[in-house]
């Protein structure tokens, strides 16, 4: 799938994918709705720690990583999206906004 993104938003290279799983799997907590879920980050944002997965089957979520450890139910908070074009125009298109 072709991805056109929009600033702050842009590709997790390959060198920073292992750090941001580890962080991840560091939060997740067995409360957490994404707590041993497979998750692969594909898009991050530049002014804050949000990071875009996708979720077996395609779907995405954005997280917002904490960077501090352990989580609880709600953090790190997230937000889920059926398809690019809804994380489009319900996320990017508002981030990019006043970029």
């Amino acid at each position: 799938m072709d991805r056109t993104w929009l600033e702050p938003w842009g590709a997790v290279s390959e060198s920073q994918k292992a750090a941001i799983k580890n962080e991840l799997q560091a939060e997740l907590t067995f409360r957490h709705p994404l707590f041993s879920e497979p998750l692969e980050p594909i898009g991050r944002s530049s002014v804050n720690d949000d990071v875009l997965f996708v979720r077996e089957g395609g779907k995405l979520v954005v997280v917002h990583l904490t960077w501090s450890g352990l989580g609880d139910s709600e953090y790190p908070s997230t937000k889920f999206f059926d398809t690019w074009a809804e994380f489009t125009s319900k996320k990017m298109d508002i981030d990019n906004l006043g970029y």
